[in-house]
């Protein structure tokens, strides 16, 4: 009988959040590492205003030049890292809309910790999902949702719910762990008591920068925090 082969599963809320979070961590890995990026679409129409500047700050002119160049941007730091890898294809967060209202119509409102009622369905269907899939999996990754972002903890809240607790680590969430305002007294216990940290190799800057389109505002200073991969949260 042959032996039975370990897989990590990590699962990335947005096409960039696997790489910058736990890059260093996924090339250390002996075992085969899997990465499901879960909110990878972009809504065109009825867009708040946040968003429409986030539009331009990333240097496009359109919803769906954004989309474009974020998923070429995937598709390129995939091959570097050289795992496998899943888009799940859910609308992202800050461009949900039901009819031509926002879900989230205010940057305070994505980061606020707060789902829309209208995103019950979305963790039913990503629960039942993540339910069935585990099976394959001995360990699987997730963000701690440092910073808020309803994504980050969408995708927390929904496996911690559909998972064997057993098979779940955290990771800490940059850019936001980089900022001490999201530290809570808990997390910072749990950070000290790390399974794993990885201060940014040269080959994760070289990644990060990959997505061209997010790092200049979203790492101003660059990256200078440590990967963190944290055990269980009570």
């Amino acid at each position: 009988m042959k032996p039975t082969l370990s897989k990590t599963l990590i699962l990335s809320p947005h096409l960039d959040d696997a790489v910058f979070s736990c890059f260093d961590f996924i090339r250390a890995q002996t075992s085969s590492v899997k990465i499901i990026s879960v909110f990878t679409k972009f809504q065109t129409k009825h867009l708040p205003p946040h968003i429409l500047e986030y539009i331009q700050a990333s240097g496009l002119s359109s919803a769906s030049a954004l989309e474009e160049q974020r998923l070429q941007e995937d598709f390129i730091a995939m091959s570097y890292l050289g795992c496998e890898w899943e888009h799940l294809n859910y609308i992202d967060g800050g461009f949900r809309v039901f009819g031509n209202i926002p879900y989230h119509p205010t940057a305070e409102n994505l980061f606020s910790g707060s789902l829309h009622h209208k995103e019950d369905q979305l963790v039913l269907e990503l629960s039942q999902k993540l339910h069935h899939i585990q099976g394959e999996f001995d360990k699987i990754i997730i963000p701690a949702a440092i910073g808020r972002h309803i994504d980050h903890l969408i995708v927390r809240r929904t496996c911690e719910k559909a998972v064997t607790s057993e098979k779940i680590l955290y990771y800490a969430d940059f850019p936001y762990v980089q900022s001490s305002k999201n530290w809570t007294k808990e997390l910072v216990m749990k950070m000290l008591s790390k399974k794993s940290l990885n201060f940014p190799s040269k080959e994760k800057k070289e990644a990060i920068n990959i997505y061209s389109s997010q790092t200049p505002f979203l790492f101003p200073h660059g990256v200078f925090f440590p990967e963190i991969i944290i055990g269980h949260f009570q």
